[in-house]
């Protein structure tokens, strides 16, 4: 193999594979980025059996090959050279030698015999999205996922489809985010679960990304294609609840407010909460009355009133002041509304965007 590259599209392709390799003691492969030159490109993978990622870059190819190095040692070579312009990487033997006007560096390979193939099948339901719509909607509840994988459906996103909408929903048991975007033409496709660290890795993936990104979804696999990028993703094999169950038809009391203002109260709050993270609130409809106080045996204790627009009854209830706080980068608008009845979650959404809703239950007092 002997290739000339320009440094910036080595580094462009080198960071988008390089975090999906993994230290495997059984698989010291999977520490590595599997790289082929073929016709005028450079094709770049890496996987970590969960997740695979396979980007291409143009260049001019003297000599077609492959070799797989070290991903972490190739991305620090790569940037560790300090001219801009063109740099040549060749294969001898078992070495990948990359080479510039003025250094010269040499990296032991792996047999690339051992390195897994990416799944590739025309086999599923595909569907086009735009990348920006699709990020979005996994950004907007991936907060809400479990971060242990006793329940894997828990430590995932449900996707699924109802009419013209794809429904993105995350639950750990003590909250619940969902979120709904409206697609041109969605297909008919069984519900799939995404698992939290595919997840992450998909939104660092495609947060850059413009344009349509084209999903291929089965039972097992989830692939998307954009232009010189694909990725592959294994899916969890598990039944989701049934969580529209949990989420309240009716409530008792009514609160529009400030984001900025419940923001910032929220904030005063998390100085003074116990090691639970526990916030009270309190309302009264006759004084249109919100307040949030927390209280710390070993600190102290702080209220604060927020002005606001009250309907219904009066309540005084607990919550984890962190899970609140964690959908306040999901609610885009200025104004938020808050449903509240005892004894049953709090729903928290944007007054300006229907298409979003969080739970959170209460804890006791």
């Amino acid at each position: 193999m002997i290739v000339h590259c320009l440094k910036d599209k080595l580094k462009d392709a080198i960071s988008k594979t390089e975090k999906t390799s993994t230290n495997n003691p059984s698989m010291p492969i999977l520490s590595c980025i599997y790289l082929k030159a073929e016709g005028s490109v450079l094709i770049f993978r890496s996987t970590n059996l969960d997740v695979g990622v396979e980007s291409s870059v143009s260049c001019k190819v003297e000599q077609e090959g492959e070799i797989a190095v070290p991903a972490q040692l190739l991305k620090s070579v790569i940037s560790s050279i300090i001219q801009d312009g063109s740099i040549e990487l060749r294969v001898e033997g078992n070495s990948l030698i990359i080479k510039t006007n003025n250094t010269l560096s040499t990296i032991l390979s792996y047999d690339t015999a051992d390195f897994p193939t990416l799944p590739k099948s025309d086999e599923g339901i595909k569907m086009n999205i735009a990348s920006e719509v699709f990020v979005s909607g996994l950004k907007s509840v991936v907060y809400s996922t479990a971060q242990t994988s006793m329940k894997p459906e828990f430590s995932s996103i449900y996707m699924y489809r109802e009419d013209s909408r794809l429904i993105f929903v995350a639950t750990d048991s003590f909250r619940l985010a969902e979120s709904s975007k409206i697609i041109k033409d969605v297909p008919e496709f069984e519900p799939i679960l995404i698992p939290h660290k595919t997840v992450v890795e998909l939104i660092r993936l495609l947060e850059g990304v413009n344009g349509e990104i084209e999903l291929m979804i089965s039972t097992t696999q989830l692939s998307i294609k954009h232009e010189l990028l694909y990725i592959t993703a294994r899916l969890v094999e598990a039944a989701y609840p049934d969580y529209h169950q949990i989420i309240p038809k009716e409530h008792g009391t009514l609160i529009t407010v400030s984001k900025k203002d419940f923001e910032q109260a929220l904030k005063m709050s998390t100085l003074f909460s116990d090691k639970f993270n526990k916030v009270k609130f309190t309302i009264d409809q006759d004084k249109q009355l919100f307040e949030i106080l927390s209280s710390n045996a070993a600190v102290g204790e702080s209220t604060t009133s927020i002005p606001s627009n009250i309907e219904g009854e009066d309540i005084n209830i607990n919550f984890n002041e962190r899970y609140i706080s964690d959908v306040l980068s999901s609610l885009k608008g200025e104004t938020i509304k808050i449903c509240l009845t005892s004894g049953r979650p709090m729903i928290i959404s944007d007054v300006s965007d229907s298409t979003f809703q969080y739970l959170v239950m209460p804890v006791a007092a």
